[in-house]
């Protein structure tokens, strides 16, 4: 007897979902260090040396050097070359910093945090962010609003979800190795009543 359709079509969507976030690159491209990097575009610029003759002088692969010229002669000179993972970070480093502790502390005074309360804390906090930002600049339109809790409800198909995607919650977990997420368990009214003296 073979499984069903629907049954195949289940399995199908777990498997992709499983194989997307624990997906593990097969090869590594050789890391760009910047010093290096902005001494070969001088070298191109300044000096008229060709780029693969700078490349090769600097270590740095020729196409990564042409592409970043390319780039320089397009007016982005002063781009910031960061990791392209955090391009579509919700947060800051530092928001996200500001996140870990309040988590830890939260842990600490026995008032743990499930990965859904991660969510929609993480949530009501890029909203107040972007709130915070419209009021700075004032002339930025409230459609950026639904732009950044679009970028942080990733995963879902609903606005009303009030809550940050599941993948991002991952991410997240991943970027601060500190964190560790269980089940919240009874405490007692003896450790309850330090915990208030203590942080109260």
């Amino acid at each position: 007897m073979y499984p069903s359709k629907c049954c195949n079509s289940n399995f199908m969507l777990l498997f992709q979902k499983i194989i997307v976030r624990t997906y593990k690159k097969k090869r590594t491209k050789p890391e760009v260090i910047e010093e290096d990097m902005t001494a070969a575009i001088r070298a191109v610029m300044e000096l008229n040396m060709s780029i693969r003759r700078a490349a090769a002088a600097y270590g740095i692969v020729h196409t990564a050097l042409y592409y970043r010229l390319k780039k320089n002669n397009c007016g982005e000179r002063q781009r910031d070359y960061a990791s392209k993972y955090t391009a579509k970070q919700v947060f800051t480093k530092q928001q996200e910093e500001l996140l870990e502790v309040y988590i830890l502390k939260c842990s600490k005074i026995s008032y743990g945090l499930t990965y859904t309360d991660i969510r929609k804390l993480a949530y009501s906090y890029a909203i107040l962010v972007i709130n915070a930002l419209i009021q700075k600049i004032g002339a930025i339109q409230k459609w950026l609003v639904s732009i950044g809790s679009n970028r942080l409800c990733d995963g879902m198909k609903s606005y009303n979800s009030k809550m940050a995607g599941f993948d991002w919650v991952k991410s997240f977990m991943r970027r601060h190795e500190k964190l560790t997420l269980r089940k919240p368990e009874n405490t007692s009214l003896a450790r309850a009543t330090t915990f208030n003296n203590q942080y109260y």
